[in-house]
């Protein structure tokens, strides 16, 4: 049950107060009270621990409503019933907003401070359920916490957390102590797909979890962590002062180890040290380049992909994600997402320093195919057209990445806008074969959705569409149509309304006078009698 705190300078009804709270609610913990209004009620709250506080709003003096909201913040889950005079009625309801559960008027009557209380209990009653639920999920949660660190890794090696100040406060949360200079290693185990040939599923995965065992024992806890990446990889996030010579000879020994404890042999590759966490996924990818050179290098070996690739400073930190983000917004014509792509692509560039000869018509040429297929197999424009918008020769003549900006951002702003017109003759004839629709089925109790069916779009995308154009959904013009077609059928018959909303396609009588009368503003019966049908 719950501690109750009773707060009023009338030391009668504290005791009648308490009295019934013994007499009807056994099973509370406490009831404590306090009748020296003088004293500091956020120190009583804070030393009581009160789950409900029962009082008279004049204990809290001229200053009771501030002081109530400042209760409420201080002590969020602390709830309140409140008593007073009806000149007071204006402060107590303006309580409920502050974790008042119920308020009184004096003489409280014993049915009525029964009732809050029930309340009150129901109250607690939940909360105390949602806090048991919120605490399994955080005992569940903190059991699995490596399974979210592990998460964490993975998406910090694939670029997917760039942000510094992010990525330090994750390291935190993790109790990882990295602060400066980062390099990525990658283990992985020679002649995998021969290996698994004799080992059962769970020995498969127990291999790689052994590994991981004897990584973890020899690094550093709290500068270093491993991964597993796949069934035969594990990645190695090192920080601090680290040089190439000590990474590699502590490589060294954990691949001896390995194959001391297994008779495993592992090859690792190497990425570059980084000052910035937001690097790390630069140099994972460098560490994947690395072990590539296996073939040529030999296999049990350990690859710095400096050593292998000492002049290439832009592959790795080239977003090419980003570049197939932005061929695919061109084709649909969404420039502002390129324009910040394009932005982010340049800027990557820019950060790589001195780039080779040649690179940039290279990147443009690439960029140009990319768009020109793509559109091609959304049959959006020919080979001709193309021509029309992007130049090839004109981008292979380009050397300086400014230049390179300038040329792309022009050309994709101008095919994105003539990607926006095909759209817009699309949305032509959609919105005029919808129209046709709706004049021939507009009976249809599903008229939106099998219109959007027939005329090959979403029901969204319909009723958006005539919002668009007509400042209405496409369900809202079907019923006026269906108004229109009633007030048809009226003028040439004298049939009543029961066989006028069947024909005109409502639901019953009721429904189509309901309708008539929002938008013509008169019954059906009064439109007769207004125009003598």
């Amino acid at each position: 049950m719950i501690n109750v705190l009773l707060v009023d300078v009338d030391i009668d009804n504290i005791k009648n107060f308490r009295n019934f709270l013994k007499t009807n609610y056994p099973n509370l913990k406490s009831i404590k009270s306090v009748t020296d209004h003088n004293k500091n009620i956020y120190d009583i709250t804070r030393a009581e621990k009160p789950d409900l506080i029962v009082g008279d709003i004049k204990f809290f003096g001229i200053n009771s409503y501030s002081i109530i909201r400042n209760i409420y913040e201080m002590f969020p889950e602390v709830r309140m019933i409140l008593y007073g005079t009806y000149v007071e009625s204006d402060y107590l309801k303006r309580s409920l907003d502050f974790g008042v559960i119920n308020y009184m008027f004096k003489p409280v009557k014993p049915v009525e401070f029964k009732k809050a209380m029930d309340n009150a209990l129901n109250i607690f009653d939940s909360l105390f359920l949602k806090r048991k639920e919120e605490d399994s999920l955080k005992n569940e949660y903190f059991e699995r916490i490596k399974l979210f660190e592990d998460k964490f890794l993975n998406n910090v090696l694939n670029g997917f957390v760039k942000n510094d100040d992010e990525l330090y406060r994750s390291f935190h949360y993790f109790n990882m102590q990295f602060f400066d200079n980062f390099c990525v290693c990658i283990v992985r185990v020679d002649y995998f797909k021969k290996i698994i040939l004799t080992l059962s599923e769970m020995e498969k995965h127990m291999l790689i979890f052994k590994i991981l065992n004897i990584i973890n024992q020899n690094i550093e806890p709290n500068s270093s962590k491993a991964t597993i990446t796949n069934f035969n990889s594990i990645a190695i996030i090192m920080s601090g002062q680290i040089s190439l010579d000590e990474i590699l000879s502590n490589c060294a020994k954990i691949r001896n180890i390995i194959y001391e404890k297994m008779q495993i042999r592992v090859t690792t590759g190497i990425g570059r040290i980084y000052a910035k966490p937001a690097d790390i996924f630069v140099s994972y990818k460098e560490a994947e380049a690395a072990l590539r050179y296996r073939f040529h290098v030999g296999y049990n070996s350990i690859i710095p992909i400096c050593f292998v690739e000492p002049e290439n400073n832009v592959t790795y930190r080239y977003p090419l994600e980003k570049e197939h983000k932005l061929v695919y917004a061109a084709v649909i014509g969404e420039y502002e997402y390129c324009y910040m792509l394009l932005n982010e692509i340049t800027a990557s560039l820019r950060e790589a320093g001195e780039l080779p000869d040649n690179l940039i018509p290279k990147i443009i040429l690439n960029i140009l195919i990319s768009i020109s297929r793509y559109a091609g197999e959304q049959n959006i424009l020919s080979n001709n057209q193309f021509s029309n918008f992007f130049s090839f020769k004109e981008g292979l003549e380009i050397r300086g990445l400014e230049e390179a900006y300038e040329f792309l951002n022009k050309a994709i702003k101008n095919f994105c806008d003539y990607v926006l017109s095909v759209h817009e003759e699309k949305d032509n004839n959609l919105f005029e074969e919808a129209k046709k629709y709706a004049s021939k089925y507009y009976y249809e109790s599903k008229s939106v959705l099998n219109a959007a069916l027939k005329i090959g779009t979403t029901a969204d995308y319909l009723n958006n569409l005539f919002i668009k154009r007509l400042n209405k959904s496409f369900a809202e013009y079907i019923v006026e149509r269906k108004v229109q077609i009633a007030k048809q059928l009226m003028q040439e018959s004298d049939s009543s309304d029961e066989v006028i909303a069947i024909k005109a396609g409502f639901e019953d009588s009721k429904k189509f006078r309901a309708t008539f009368k929002h938008y013509e503003n008169i019954f059906p019966h009064e439109y007769r009698e207004k125009y003598g049908y």
